[in-house]
């Protein structure tokens, strides 16, 4: 990731969670922020989501079934998930 981040560096989509993992939309979101591959995140942005927040219980957690908001931070970005929107702003 960058040293900083700015105001355009972000992202505001709205998601099917039924068709969607919000874990595989966080990722790809992040990566497409930074210009880089979903599958080198890794390497090329040394993070994993796992660092974070546990994929499997943000996946299970955030279903079309029920409305839910939840945020958490990974490093220069405030990822938000409110209802059906992903929303990944600078902090």
């Amino acid at each position: 990731m960058g040293d900083s981040c700015s105001d355009s560096e972000s992202i505001d989509a709205r998601y099917d969670w039924s068709q969607t993992a919000a874990s595989m939309a966080v990722i790809n979101a992040i990566a497409a922020i930074e210009n880089t591959d979903p599958e080198n995140r890794r390497e090329e942005l040394a993070i994993t989501l796992h660092d974070h927040v546990n994929p499997e219980a943000l996946d299970t957690v955030v279903t079309n079934d029920t409305s839910v908001s939840i945020s958490f931070p990974i490093r220069d970005y405030e990822i938000r998930i409110d209802g059906n929107t992903l929303t990944i702003a600078c902090k």
